[in-house]
């Protein structure tokens, strides 16, 4: 099941049907095969939202990430992209947490690869947080993930 986080409180997602491929998902729902934890990425960089706006980008760059979640206590408290920081990159009084989404797609490490890749097309979101019962951080998904996964496995072992 994926949900939005916000502010610590988790909300069931919502489709928006306007999207014209949202009417090819909902008529078709194929078997899940491969779950969020078989393809999602489980070595993370993170910030704190303490962390300045200028080695948030030396972090990406140097790492070749896109996305950085946001940890506070050992908690899940937002999201930021690389395009977040477009046009921040020299002002160093900018914190991470001044620029961070924290309405975050979120899904269990149990969730449907289809289902999540579902939702990230419907809701237009490149990025789902993995997070377990507590919000703790389990992983990432990005749109390339899936991409890669579709590229390199047989369509039969990602859903039927």
């Amino acid at each position: 099941m994926l949900n939005w986080l916000s502010n610590g409180q988790l909300e069931p997602f919502q489709t928006d049907s306007a999207f014209g491929a949202y009417k090819i998902f909902q008529e078709s729902s194929p078997r899940p095969v491969l779950k969020a934890e078989d393809i999602m990425r489980t070595h993370m960089i993170t910030a704190g939202p303490q962390c300045s706006v200028v080695e948030a980008i030396s972090l990406m760059n140097e790492r070749a990430v896109h996305h950085l979640p946001v940890i506070d206590e050992k908690r899940l408290v937002g999201l930021v992209s690389d395009r977040d920081l477009l046009g921040h990159e020299t002002k160093n009084e900018s914190l991470v947490r001044d620029l961070m989404s924290t309405r975050l797609l979120t899904a269990r490490n149990d969730s449907s690869l289809w289902k999540i890749a579902q939702i990230m097309t419907t809701g237009r979101v490149h990025c789902v947080l993995v997070i377990d019962e507590e919000q703790k951080l389990q992983g990432l998904l990005t749109s390339l993930d899936i991409l890669a996964c579709m590229t390199y496995q047989a369509p039969t072992e990602v859903w039927l």
